[in-house]
């Protein structure tokens, strides 16, 4: 039987968190490398997406498919999840990674990433068409349905999303500081100046775990212009889709918390015997 998580934890699965960056592997990339700092950032919004999905699927079992206010509610929450996975893999192919390979002067330095995009590019579709049919009220919600396609998407991407971190790494054994600052910030510009900000800065915001280290460091993300964001999404971005932000698993200051949802997503698969 598994438990729900004890406050100040997150659920550990389907996705397993990235809490190591293999730099040290990486004897060419210098300690203080740019290239350390990106792969860093670029695995706290990998556990981003990590805990958006891990979030669903632990939740799904707790909504109550008669309930048309959760069902709408929850849906959301998920595609919202998909379009940031979505909108950061668009970035990447567009941006980051024509600009890694032009640096390094390897064109298909990045390819393989790009085909593993590839890879889980129908499972995400099937789960994408199937939440838009839960949030317009013309599939029935159903939660073994929701998590099989979470579980059908969840080997390759977790596999991609773990295999990217060692790949920015090894572009950064070719590029020198001021070129990996600058195919990052080009990256996300992209990334920021495309994504709705009623969306993705709540759900960014509210999938942030302030306790958890990464490469045994606390490492602050998202990287804010200015301390007061949290209260500025907290009481003004988040109030567009209000009622989404509860199946978030932390607070819009990093604190991970047990939802009503999550606790009782639990118990109601320990009765079904799949927990």
């Amino acid at each position: 039987m598994m438990p729900p998580p004890p406050p100040g934890t997150h659920p550990s699965n389907p996705f397993t968190l990235i809490t190591k960056t293999p730099y040290r592997a990486f004897i060419k990339v210098p300690p203080c490398q740019e290239a350390i700092r990106v792969a860093r950032l670029m695995a706290l919004t990998h556990n981003t997406i990590f805990r958006a999905l891990n979030a669903v699927w632990h939740q799904a079992p707790a909504i109550d498919p008669s309930n048309t206010k959760d069902t709408t509610s929850f849906a959301k929450f998920a595609l919202f999840a998909l379009d940031f996975l979505e909108n950061h893999h668009r970035c990447e192919e567009l941006v980051f990674f024509p600009m890694l390979e032009a640096q390094a002067g390897m064109p298909g330095l990045m390819g393989e990433n790009v085909e593993q995009h590839r890879a889980f590019a129908g499972p995400l579709r099937e789960l994408r068409l199937y939440l838009e049919g839960v949030r317009d009220g013309v599939v029935e919600m159903s939660a073994k349905e929701l998590m099989r396609l979470i579980d059908a998407l969840a080997p390759e991407l977790q596999e991609h999303l773990h295999e990217e971190i060692p790949s920015i790494l090894e572009a950064g054994t070719r590029l020198g500081d001021e070129a990996m600052r600058a195919c990052y910030k080009a990256f996300h510009d992209e990334a920021e100046g495309t994504a709705d900000a009623f969306t993705i800065g709540p759900l960014v915001l509210g999938c942030q775990d302030n306790t958890m280290l990464l490469d045994g460091q606390q490492i602050a993300f998202p990287e804010l212009p200015f301390s007061l964001v949290p209260y500025l999404v907290e009481y003004v971005v988040s109030r567009r889709h209000a009622d989404v932000w509860r199946f978030c698993p932390s607070t819009f200051h990093g604190q991970p918390r047990v939802t009503e949802f999550l606790k009782l997503g639990v118990h109601r698969r320990r009765q079904d015997g799949s927990a």
